[in-house]
């Protein structure tokens, strides 16, 4: 039929690898519309910081924040610090597992603000299935230390392939999950993004 549609997503992702030390930055913009009517709007971003302290331990300090009109979530913010065991880390494969705590903040469009303390279980892996395939997950679980039943989590899994110069087909799926959401939301929201990524 005749269908008005249009989806827009803007990304990046930073990353600076020393010895001692990692710090990584990143950014994702979604939005969408049909017939004129805003169907997606979200915005995510994180900051996170590691110091080494041996070649496989460390301690970390996280920022999350999240911004959906379709979650009624006008402005989530995580923060808290960590451990981490780096696993594996080469050119074909990595593997990072994490522990820490967190603050977590609710501020709502319409329904009630809430925070609490929650843990925070990571897992960031990635994987060359082939020299021009590459895998990658990051997982963040957050169940809350003062409502056993009250967790969220975020998964971002992407399959990556070269094309030409600098420039990689990315298809990548976003899966959230709140267990205790605002009034009349899902628990679940799952997005599929294909899209251009330039690296540099």
């Amino acid at each position: 039929g005749n269908t008005d549609q249009a989806v827009l997503s803007v990304g990046f992702s930073v990353m600076r690898r020393t010895e001692k030390d990692r710090f990584s930055l990143g950014f994702l913009f979604n939005y969408g519309e049909e017939e004129d009517e805003v169907t997606a709007r979200n915005t995510h971003g994180t900051a996170k910081y590691d110091y080494f302290f041996s070649k496989q331990s460390y301690g970390y300090l996280g920022l999350e924040l999240l911004n959906d009109k379709f979650q009624d979530i006008q402005m989530r913010t995580i923060v808290g610090p960590g451990l981490g065991y780096q696993v594996w880390e080469d050119p074909v494969k990595a593997l990072a597992v994490e522990v820490g705590a967190s603050y977590f903040s609710d501020n709502m469009r319409h329904g009630d603000d809430n925070d609490y303390i929650t843990a925070r279980f990571g897992l960031n892996f990635r994987y060359a299935l082939l020299k021009f395939i590459i895998f990658t997950d990051s997982l963040a679980y957050y169940p809350s230390l003062e409502k056993f039943a009250t967790y969220t989590l975020r998964n971002e899994a992407a399959l990556t392939t070269p094309l030409v110069a600098r420039w990689v087909l990315k298809l990548a799926n976003i899966l959230q999950y709140n267990s205790d959401p605002a009034n009349r939301i899902g628990k679940t929201d799952n997005q599929w993004i294909l899209g251009l990524q330039y690296l540099f």
